[in-house]
């Protein structure tokens, strides 16, 4: 997995499009609406944590027709009285989202925001489901902000608000909650992968798939196209607090694919797209303990998909955009003895990953594979030192190399030893974790070199004298 962090021209572009594309009107009045809020959030602001900032629980609908009452008003839906939930924002924001997640699938729930200088903002529906979603922007007041939601319907609606001062949050970012009736999926089929717990450290695996022929649309509106019986991936969770984040990143940056995961309480959820990218992202705040299956939907029946899906508790970790390509590590290292020189020949190294980006450690350069070089499996004793380099048979062209070890150290090497070639040496006392991942770049994207990888126990060998097998 990657970290990285988006310029703040591209979020501005991110508002902008999305709050073109939001039905989120502004009012100086509403008639119908007064009194103080059911459920009081207290002093919030100006940045919320965890964000998105859910309150579940909050419950909305009534008698107040908002339409009939305000019928230039452009909102929508039936209101109690008096507000759903309030709260006293400390200090003014860029932008203040709420939006909100039905607990009932097939529930049509609407929003009205009033800010502290009595101007109302009221959205419907956000980007074709029936969850809404109100950004408000350019309002510098503080105070006290009081939301009410709604429901199209008679019936009362129950669900969790959410509050943000991000653009990427949103209803299909959180995931939708769909009805578990007529599934035609086997969370008890054995997946592809499985892991029985995964802890605090992010966690990724490479898929290599065929879709299915099974049609999700059924599983409610944000589930698109089709995908097999069997779960692709199954995994333990034993944190309750904080954020769940699960997400996919295909090979191919334009594949469009769909992401469905049962947690626990038997709810599935799904998300086609997030992060202003084709690739779905799911996330969880406060999730239930338990095992959490999960499968890929693909837009065509049995169509082919190679893809990571990780897990994480870091909200900086996210589906990559084709520039943002994230690396991969194998789920099956090898596992060499720990005490004898391992030399890899006949390598083809390169690719169009930027490492600069991908591997999070300093001096990383050059282009390679998302896929490692190698992955080696680590013993638990061993000795105290271990060398990777790398020596192309073209001594002229100059190579890079990434390394990530104890799950979250990166280490990244350019030139060493008065040559063109990298190395990089490593504390194994310190590794701490199961696997040495490896990847080998060029400098110049795409570009395409053999050579060889030397995995070696003794300070003597290096790039300008290289071990023999």
């Amino acid at each position: 997995m990657n970290k990285f962090s988006r310029s703040a021209s591209l979020l501005l572009i991110a508002l902008a499009f999305l709050s073109l594309s939001l039905p989120t009107v502004a009012q100086s009045t509403l008639t119908g609406l007064s009194g103080p809020p059911t459920v009081s959030g207290g002093s919030l602001g100006p940045s919320f944590d965890p964000d998105p900032l859910p309150f579940e629980g909050i419950s909305g609908g009534g008698s107040v027709r908002i339409a009939l009452l305000n019928p230039n008003s452009g909102c929508l839906g039936r209101y109690s009285e008096t507000p759903s939930f309030g709260f006293y924002l400390r200090q003014s924001v860029d932008l203040l989202r709420v939006f909100f997640i039905a607990d009932d699938p097939d529930a049509d729930a609407t929003l009205i925001v009033r800010m502290p200088d009595q101007q109302y903002y009221c959205a419907d529906d956000f980007e074709g489901g029936n969850n809404p979603l109100v950004d408000v922007t350019g309002n510098t007041t503080i105070g006290g902000v009081y939301i009410w939601v709604g429901s199209m319907y008679a019936t009362p609606v129950t669900g969790t608000l959410y509050l943000s001062t991000h653009v990427d949050a949103h209803p299909l970012s959180v995931g939708q909650v769909v009805s578990s009736e007529e599934i035609a999926l086997d969370p008890s089929a054995e997946p592809l992968a499985f892991v029985s717990a995964i802890g605090s450290q992010p966690y990724a695996t490479l898929i290599f798939s065929m879709g299915g022929d099974v049609d999700i649309q059924s599983l409610g509106s944000d589930c698109a196209g089709y995908t097999t019986v069997e779960p692709i991936f199954r995994f333990g969770w034993n944190i309750p607090m904080g954020l769940l984040r699960i997400y996919l990143t295909p090979e191919d940056p334009a594949q469009d694919l769909n992401l469905i995961v049962l947690d626990p309480d038997g709810n599935y959820l799904c998300n086609d797209a997030s992060m202003d990218t084709l690739h779905p992202t799911i996330d969880l705040e406060d999730p239930t303990p338990g095992t959490y299956t999960v499968w890929v939907g693909t837009m065509t029946p049995n169509e082919m998909f190679t893809g990571e899906i990780a897990v994480t508790r870091d909200r900086s970790y996210f589906a990559a955009t084709e520039d943002e390509q994230l690396l991969t590590w194998a789920v099956m290292p090898e596992s060499p003895p720990l005490d004898q020189n391992q030399i890899y020949e006949n390598l083809t190294v390169g690719g169009s990953v930027d490492l600069s980006i991908g591997a999070n450690g300093e001096d990383c350069l050059g282009y390679s594979t998302a896929m490692t070089t190698k992955s080696i499996g680590w013993m638990i004793r061993g000795p105290a030192f271990a060398r990777v380099y790398f020596v192309p048979d073209d001594e002229d062209v100059d190579t890079t190399l990434a390394v990530l070890y104890s799950y979250n150290t990166w280490l990244c090497n350019d030139d060493s030893f008065d040559t063109l070639h990298p190395t990089i040496d490593i504390d194994v006392g310190q590794v701490g974790g199961p696997t040495l991942h490896i990847w080998v770049g060029t400098k110049d994207r795409d570009e395409s070199v053999t050579g060889t990888l030397y995995l070696v126990y003794d300070e003597e060998s290096n790039p300008a004298s290289p071990a023999t097998p």
